[in-house]
This record gives structure tokens, sequence and C-alpha cells, in this order.
């Protein structure tokens, strides 16, 4: 004797198996997307963080730089062939305060993981991505220019001196340096002032501390734009 075929309850039942397994995706996939969301908040506050401290750190850089410049020029303007022992004895300070100095890039680790795992697609703002771009670029320029203005001091400024046969011991003579001790060298210290090739090193130090200052503050003020963006992100 054949036997009706449960059509109906077959097609409830597997109706039901499919909408399981729907929901089932829908909740998985809802998940994802609130970790996801919290995955982003949290890179966001860090790099809020990250920012904030970046810009304090080229705030207090900016003024070191021009104060460097400063004595830099003081220096320039003590060059020439005229220079006398007494314009020696006065740029000594000017040469610590030019050379005095070391340019720091703010840490960037949280910055390059945003750009690495979020991209202009799936970025919340695509204005903010753009300043996050800019900024990077900038950092990057603001450690080579860096590099440049430490060889001009390490190696273009130390090769003058040794061609002159100037100890350097003798331009920055102080007991916080080399101790009271005389070094005994009988030199003639104004051929720095003289030497123009001494001038060309001590114009390119001005050049890149002129850059590094504009760099800087360009950086400054993408950082106080980065700053507002994040913060009205994370208050939405």
């Amino acid at each position: 004797m054949n036997k009706e075929i449960p059509w109906i309850r077959i097609f409830a039942e597997g109706g039901a198996i499919v909408v399981s397994i729907l929901l089932a995706f829908a909740i998985d996939a809802w998940w994802e997307d609130r970790r996801d969301a919290s995955r982003q908040r949290t890179q966001l506050e860090s790099l809020l963080g990250e920012t904030a401290e970046a810009g304090q750190l080229l705030e207090r850089q900016l003024g070191i730089l021009e104060n460097s410049l400063s004595g830099t020029l003081n220096i320039i303007q003590s060059m020439g062939p005229d220079a006398s022992t007494a314009d020696v004895q006065a740029v000594k300070n000017s040469i610590r305060t030019s050379f005095n100095i070391g340019v720091l890039t703010p840490p960037q680790s949280v910055l390059q993981e945003v750009l690495a795992t979020q991209g202009a697609g799936r970025f919340p703002d695509l204005d903010l991505y753009s300043n996050l771009q800019r900024w990077s670029s900038l950092m990057s320029d603001i450690e080579n220019d860096a590099r440049l203005l430490d060889r001009n001091r390490e190696e273009d400024f130390l090769q003058a001196l040794i061609r002159l046969e100037i100890p350097l011991s003798n331009l920055l003579r102080s007991g916080d340096f080399f101790g009271d001790r005389a070094n005994g060298f009988n030199v003639d210290p104004t051929k720095m002032l003289r030497d123009p090739a001494i001038d060309t090193v001590f114009a390119m130090r001005v050049i890149r501390f002129r850059v590094l200052i504009e760099s800087h503050a360009e950086a400054i003020g993408i950082a106080e734009e980065l700053r507002a963006e994040l913060e009205q992100i994370l208050q939405d």
C-alpha cells in the first residue's frame, strides 16, 4: 500500500533549516561587524593618543630648531675675510647652540597599523585618511632632513676643521666638554671664520634648519586637524 508523501511537512522542516542557517550567518556577520567596529575604535583611540604626543614633541623641537637657527645665523654674520680673534671668542657659544641638537621623529606605530589594516575603502572618513597619508609622508621628510642636518655637523663641519687643522676642542673649550686642561695646540682659529668652505657648511645648515622648521610647523597644523577629526569620529 502506497503511503502519501508529506510534502508540506518536508517543505516546512526544510524551510526551518534554511532559515536557521541564514539566521546563524546573519548573527555571525553581525558579531564580526561588532568586533571590527570595536577594533577600529580601539585603533582610533590609540591613534589619537599617538598624534597628541607627536604634536607636543614637534612643538618642543620647533623651539629648539629656531634657537639653533639663531645661533647659526650669528656664526655666518661673524664670518668673512676680516674676522678677528674677538669674533672667534664671540662665536663659540653660537657654535654650541647650533650643534647641540638632535631631531627626533615622532612614533608612528599605530599610524602605520591603521593605514595597513583599514585602507581608504574601509576608513570612516576619507578626509581623515588623506590627512594621515600626508602626516606619514611628512614624518618621512622630517626623518630624512634630520639625517642631513646630522651629517652637516658630524661630517661636513668636522672634515672642514680637519682640513684647516683646527682642533675641535679649541672651539668648544669648557669644563663641561673636555675639562680644564688646555690642549697646547697653537693654531689660528680665525681661519675657520675666514674660510669659504666653512661658510658654505653653515649656509647649508641654515637651509636645513629652515626646511625642518617649515615641516615642523606644517606637521603641527596637521596634528591639530587629526586630533579634531579623530575626536569627532569617536564622539559619533
